[in-house]
Order: C-alpha cells, then sequence, then structure tokens
C-alpha cells in the first residue's frame, strides 16, 4: 500500500508528485497590506544580495504592488542589500537604513530557500550542508549570490560532478539568466580531465587551462579556489582531503570587462553538487 505525499511550499521533480507553492508576489503584496493596516507608511525592504535587479525578483514586485495600492511613494533609499543572510549582513544592513532613510518605520525582508541564492533553470536542493542541482542539461543551470558591487575576493569550495560533463564555480557575475552563457562573468570549471577558466557573456570564450592530474571520476569531490584581484584570476584545484600539490594557473585579462560582480555555482551538460563555499576578502 503507497501512501500519498504532496510537496508544501516547493515544487518537486522527482517522479509524479503533486506539490503547492507559494505566490510570491501575493504574499508580499499582503505583507504590505497588513503594515499599512497598522498605520506603517514608510516600509523599506532588506533583500538577500544585489545579483538579481530587484524590479525582476516577484517578492520585490509584490512589495512595490502593495505600496501602489495604498497610494505610498516607492523609494529606492529604502531597498538595502543584506548581502547574505546572516546576523552580521542584517545588522549592516539595518545599519545602512537607517543612515540611508532614517524616516522608515516597517521594514520588510525578502527571503525564502536558500535566501540570498537566485536560480537560473535547473532543479535545486539542500541537504547535509551539500547544495545539488539534478535537472541538468545543456543550459549552463547556475545559481548566483553574493553583491555585483565585490571587487577583490577569494572564492574557495568542492565540486563533484554527478554525471555528464562538467560543473564548477562562477566569479564577478553580472546580469544573469537562463542560458548556457547568459551571464557576464568568468566560469571556473572542472571536467574528467581539466580545469577551465573561461569568459561568459551571451557567449564562450576560454581564457586558461590545466589538466588534472590523473583526472576527475564523476562522484568525487574536487577543491577549487579562485582569488579574483584586479584584472588577475588565480585557479589552484587539488581532490577534496588530499595533501597533493594543487594544479593551476594564473591569468591576466588584457580586456578587464569584469572588474566587480557576485559569486555562484554552474553546470553544464550534466548534474553536479557543491559544499564548502567561502567567499573571503583579497589583495
Amino acid at each position: 500500500m503507497t501512501k500519498p505525499l504532496i510537496v508544501a511550499t516547493a515544487s518537486s521533480t522527482a517522479g509524479r508528485v503533486d506539490s503547492f507553492d507559494t505566490d510570491l508576489f501575493e504574499a508580499a503584496r499582503a505583507v504590505v497590506a497588513h503594515l499599512v493596516a497598522g498605520g506603517r507608511r514608510r516600509i523599506a525592504a532588506l533583500a538577500p544580495g544585489e545579483v538579481l535587479p530587484a524590479e525582476r525578483d516577484e517578492r520585490y514586485q509584490g512589495y512595490v504592488a502593495g505600496l501602489r495600492d495604498a497610494g505610498l511613494p516607492v523609494s529606492r533609499r529604502r531597498v538595502v542589500s543584506t548581502e547574505t543572510v546572516t546576523f552580521a549582513a542584517g545588522a549592516r544592513a539595518a545599519r545602512t537604513l537607517v543612515q540611508r532613510a532614517p524616516e522608515t518605520d516597517a521594514v520588510f525582508a525578502l527571503g525564502k530557500g536558500r535566501s540570498g541564492w537566485v536560480d537560473y533553470g535547473g532543479c535545486w536542493a539542500t541537504s547535509g550542508g551539500v547544495l545539488s542541482e539534478a535537472c541538468g542539461g545543456t543550459g549552463g543551470n547556475k545559481s548566483i549570490t553574493g553583491s555585483t558591487g565585490w571587487t577583490a575576493y577569494r572564492l574557495a569550495g568542492d565540486v563533484r560532478i554527478d554525471g555528464g560533463a562538467q560543473a564548477g564555480f562562477v566569479v564577478r557575475a553580472s546580469d544573469p539568466g537562463k542560458g548556457a552563457d547568459a551571464l557576464d562573468g568568468y566560469y571556473i570549471g572542472v571536467s574528467s580531465r581539466r580545469i577551465v577558466l573561461g569568459k561568459q557573456n551571451g557567449a564562450w570564450r576560454e581564457l586558461a587551462q590545466t589538466a588534472i592530474p590523473g583526472g576527475l571520476a564523476t562522484g568525487t569531490w574536487y577543491h577549487l579556489t579562485v582569488k579574483a584581484v584586479g584584472c588577475t584570476l588565480t585557479v589552484t584545484g587539488r581532490p577534496s582531503g588530499s595533501a597533493a600539490t594543487p594544479v593551476g594557473f594564473t591569468y591576466k585579462d588584457p580586456d578587464c570587462s569584469f572588474t566587480r560582480g557576485a559569486v555562484g555555482v554552474r553546470d553544464q551538460a550534466g548534474t553536479a553538487s557543491w559544499r564548502h563555499v567561502t567567499v573571503t576578502r583579497s589583495g
């Protein structure tokens, strides 16, 4: 005898499972209406990250609609990025809000599962500290976080190809969208044989690569780091947990058109997982 299964507040791609999700636009609109009914008139929004222009976020659109329903002005001074979803980031955003718009009398925090990450294609899930993308395909599925204002930083993390061709990270990312190369920024990926650095801006151009000694088997974690400072990107990699000498390269982009941007994860022609992803300032 099988038991019925319904997935709430999320969609499912694992077979034929009924599910229902939240209407983010109407939910945000209702929150603003509730605040207005309570006498609030200068309502701010804290938005995780700046990787998605607010006008394209359903929650932000609902926030704007709620203000307009009440005949209230929309002020971008009251929309502040929280960078990431942590107590420290929230405190910094609150201080920024007080400095920028001290007249604020209510705050609406935009958030959802994996708050601060915005997905472009793919089927994403987290479990046990691992982020996975299960749909694959050739669309260059990606998930982006952080701020388009980030400049010099070091990204590090483990990537695992679960099936197919390649997967890795993006840095200096802006203007993302669905599609294989729908992104302005750099992609650092691994395949069964090599580490590759490429540039994306509606097209693809390989910039540098190096072989992975012994190759990389499907289902094996591999640790990548990329340091982006000015026009120079330094990439290294080695098997996760290994004491082997890292392999890699340093590339200075003569075009130097992407000097700032967010970070993210991406796969191509396959499925993949990521863990232990960190971003720190660098110089």
